[in-house]
């Protein structure tokens, strides 16, 4: 299992033929290396006060604003998950955009607002690869090829993909 910290024995025949044949086995060890984490920084170099940075996974599902002093508010454009019903006490839109502060749990938007805009110079995006975390307002998260993870200090936070939405 590559990338996993298992080792993987390769055992080598070699014969040689020079009037007698001798073999000789050669077993060598290999321990594979689990690649160093990438982490950008945020906010991205050339931002200006004018602008609101989005945070973007390679398949442009997912995109996040992450604010130093708010923590992050994600969406999935296209999901297969529903919003549950509108709680009582959210006196806006109830979306489906999730919120995780630097404490607390993660939960849906309640608000009035849309958490950001189309493409253009006040809202440029920035692509999170695979593998890859950001780190904005006391909430990280990585990108995966199976969706995007947030968490804050207090190890509260979520899971969100096409497939699925899971708050932790």
């Amino acid at each position: 299992m590559v990338g996993c910290g298992s080792s993987t024995t390769t055992t080598v025949t070699v014969t040689v033929t020079t009037g007698s044949t001798a073999t000789r086995t050669v077993t060598t060890t290999t321990t594979p290396t689990t690649p160093t984490p990438i982490t950008i920084a945020w906010p991205p170099a050339g931002v200006g006060p004018d602008q609101t940075p989005v945070l973007r996974t390679p398949s442009g599902n997912i995109e996040c604003v992450l604010q130093v002093e708010l923590g992050a508010v994600c969406v999935a454009h296209t999901h297969a998950w529903s919003v549950p019903p509108k709680p009582t006490s959210c006196e806006f839109d109830w979306t489906d955009g999730i919120v995780l502060g630097p404490t607390g749990r993660a939960r849906f938007r309640c608000a009035s607002d849309i958490p950001f805009g189309p493409a253009n110079r006040y809202w440029p995006r920035t692509d999170l690869a695979y593998g890859a975390s950001v780190i904005a307002g006391g909430v990280t998260c990585t990108s995966h090829a199976d969706g995007l993870i947030c968490t804050n200090a207090a190890a509260h936070g979520f899971r969100l993909s096409r497939q699925r939405v899971a708050f932790f």
